[in-house]
């Protein structure tokens, strides 16, 4: 299916935001890094004004970087209950996120869906996509 076109909601954890930033430093050649990081700059500038295509999402909630005292809960859930499966803090991040998110919604019946690629994130899902953007392992 595509997102996109169904015109469903988007949500980008804050931190997948560095994650994108650090995909475009490692592209080799440099005038394409360059058109990428402007690119990169603009789209998330303008959803931060006006969120329309994605919606930049805190930690976990709905301030960004204002309550340490969920980052450090955060932390602690990477530490408990992701680290050991190879999970990192970023994975660990869009996964509660993704939960939270489905459970402020559960009234509506929404469905969340993690879009990835990647197989161990797309596992974590709230919700199995019967169509999904790739398959979870």
């Amino acid at each position: 299916s595509n997102a996109i076109e169904k015109q469903h909601s988007l949500f980008v954890p804050f931190p997948v935001v560095f994650e994108v930033a650090n995909h475009i430093a490692h592209v080799k050649e440099g005038d394409a890094r360059k058109t990428l990081a402007q690119r990169f700059v603009e789209d998330v500038n303008s959803n931060i004004e006006s969120p329309a295509f994605f919606t930049i999402t805190a930690l976990v909630g709905d301030k960004i970087l204002h309550d340490l005292d969920k980052l450090f809960a955060l932390c602690e859930k990477y530490r408990d209950e992701f680290v050991h499966r190879g999970i990192g803090l970023t994975d660990t991040t869009i996964i509660t996120e993704a939960q939270r998110l489905k459970d402020k919604h559960r009234s509506h019946g929404y469905r969340v869906h993690i879009w990835t690629l990647d197989g161990a994130l797309k596992a974590h899902e709230p919700d199995r996509e019967p169509d999904g953007y790739v398959k979870s392992v």
